[in-house]
């Protein structure tokens, strides 16, 4: 089974949902969404965004969807 890259930034511009008034908070609720549906369907994911790492973004993620951080800096 393969593992699925996801540019979360990407995936946020690509939503006409308002995100750009709130970054962090469509970040947090785009973890939790794909946490979810990797959850669900047996995916093996690793979510990427932007900018460093944001205790809000790893707890919405949970334990089991890697988050990383393209500035580098990664979580403990």
């Amino acid at each position: 089974m393969g593992r699925w890259l996801i540019d979360g930034n990407n995936v946020m511009g690509s939503r006409p949902d308002g995100w750009w008034r709130d970054r962090a908070g469509a970040k947090t609720r785009l973890a939790a969404e794909v946490a979810r549906w990797a959850g669900a369907n047996g995916r093996n994911a690793v979510l990427v965004f932007d900018g460093g790492p944001d205790d809000r973004i790893l707890a919405a993620a949970g334990e089991d969807l890697p988050i990383r951080f393209a500035d580098g800096a990664q979580p403990d």
